[in-house]
């Protein structure tokens, strides 16, 4: 068994997890995945916006509770984008980590997004195990 951490674009997960390349991913809530998953984490959302500009005149840019047909854009860029005053993201609420967000402002939502562990049903047991020991 081999265990590797990288960084993904979320298309790029779902095809190799579809495509039997990984066994096991942890990711944002993901109504494209279908099988089995287990929950992690609940981070409240939050929206980033240039601290120079009002939210109210600015569009929405990204929602990341929402699916996005064809939208494959790296969560840097977004920020870039809200820091650049082409409008607001909403991600979640660790994001105010990155050091984009010096120039940005935030405000809260009512929305919420999970982290999953999605595994595949006919999983090598040793993944059985992990996801015993910390569900």
């Amino acid at each position: 068994m081999e265990l590797k951490y990288r960084a993904y674009r979320r298309i790029e997960l779902i095809q190799m997890f579809n495509e039997r390349e990984l066994d096991l991913i942890i990711m944002m809530e993901n109504n494209a995945l279908k099988g089995p998953s287990l929950l992690l984490k609940t981070y409240p959302l939050v929206k980033y916006y240039h601290k120079d500009t009002s939210l109210e005149s600015l569009p929405l840019l990204y929602d990341t509770s929402t699916e996005y047909e064809n939208m494959d854009t790296e969560t840097e860029q977004l920020l870039l984008k809200a820091c650049m005053k082409e409008g607001y993201v909403i991600l979640q609420k660790f994001m105010n980590q990155s050091p984009y967000c010096k120039y940005l402002s935030s405000s809260p939502t009512n929305k919420t997004s999970s982290l999953y562990l999605y595994y595949h049903e006919d999983a090598h047991q040793i993944i059985h195990n992990i996801i015993q020991v910390i569900g």
